[in-house]
């Protein structure tokens, strides 16, 4: 048995009910393509009367009263557009620790997606003067723009070299999933630090009892998604860096988040190839709170609020979410959709997992 004994020079009392000081939370993860764009902002403290729990629990001691919330455009430190944020109640908290069910949220409005030419500082006054500000430590120098996610060099056309080529040879029948690895060539957007490529795999399903081969009611259109590549470091976005999808890798996600349902007759229609980008500041709060293998692990707390604590980052989904989400309902028109090919494209998952019901 090992004793820890402190040295008696050493003083280990922190008092944690210390004289009350206001500290400011803020988190916003802004995503450049949007132009709506909403801000948590809330205060802590500990109270020596009251447990904190119990103070997490009111709503007047998380919110701010009177709180002012702009945001400010610039170039070389000067402001050529100022937007007022607005509080808005919003029903999302469920019932629990925090104070429910409103919570208050910060909103504003650009006139079009935030341009990454410019630079967008958060500054906040609270009731008692207080300025905070974010982000505190400078964009990254060596951006050809210092602005949030934006294009490459401009902010028109975004394509991506997706399997097998774009553009599509006039024969392309879709992607055989059951050949060899696919490869994608992603073109990095300016000011991205790192990013996620996720697969949306789409599949019909419908009764096999019910409907017979050529009939169309009764199908449903479902879908997986597939993280192929988490966490991607991006080391020059002037560097096209390809990514290899192998068919027995989906296949496998695919017998793992699809049930097993003995009535139902599957097929394989295509993927969705959805880029989610992070800039730097996400990035740095990504890889200090990673996890850890380490037996001790202490590591500092990242924020890159100045005059409080939290994280004010942006990010850029490609094709954007809200494409994503029209996609459910019918994927097949989107530039970042590929249909899988029939047949033998999907021999190996029909003979790996025949208990999914896959048919050619």
């Amino acid at each position: 048995m090992f004793v820890l004994r402190l040295l008696p020079s050493c003083s280990t009392e922190i008092d944690v009910t210390a004289d009350w000081k206001e500290t400011t939370f803020v988190m916003a993860l802004l995503r450049t393509d949007d132009q709506e764009h909403y801000i948590r902002i809330h205060k802590a403290f500990l109270d020596k009367e009251r447990d904190a729990f119990v103070i997490a629990s009111i709503q007047d001691s998380i919110y701010y009263k009177n709180l002012t919330v702009r945001v400010l455009k610039q170039r070389n430190n000067q402001t050529v557009e100022t937007y007022l944020c607005e509080s808005v109640d919003t029903a999302l908290m469920e019932p629990g620790l925090f104070a429910h069910p409103d919570m208050l949220l910060y909103r504003f409005r650009s006139p079009g997606f935030l341009d990454s030419s410019f630079t967008y500082t958060l500054q906040i006054t609270t009731p008692g003067g207080v300025v905070v500000t974010a982000p505190r430590e400078p964009y990254d120098v060596n951006a050809i723009y210092g602005g949030p996610i934006g294009g490459f060099g401009s902010e028109g056309v975004i394509s991506f070299a997706l399997p097998p080529n774009t553009p599509l040879p006039p024969n392309y029948n879709g992607i055989n999933w059951s050949a060899a690895p696919s490869q994608v060539k992603p073109r990095i957007p300016l000011n991205a630090k790192t990013f996620d490529l996720t697969l949306r795999i789409f599949y019909d399903e419908w009764n096999r009892f019910t409907v017979s081969p050529g009939d169309t009611p009764g199908l449903a259109l479902k879908y997986v998604d597939w993280v192929a590549y988490p966490g991607q470091q991006v080391e020059n976005t002037a560097v096209v860096t390809p990514l290899f999808l192998r068919g027995n890798n989906l296949f496998a996600y695919m017998n793992s988040a699809i049930p097993t349902v003995d009535s139902v007759n599957r097929r394989l229609r295509g993927t969705l190839f959805i880029f989610d980008f992070a800039d730097q500041y996400l990035n740095n709060f990504l890889q200090i709170n990673r996890p850890s293998s380490s037996l001790v692990d202490v590591r500092p707390t990242y924020t890159n609020v100045d005059n409080g604590l939290g994280l004010y980052a942006f990010r850029r989904s490609i094709p954007n979410r809200k494409e994503v989400e029209s996609s459910v309902g019918y994927p097949y028109s989107s530039n970042f959709f590929r249909k899988a090919l029939g047949g033998n494209g999907t021999d190996s998952l029909r003979i790996k997992y025949p208990q999914l019901n896959f048919v050619p």
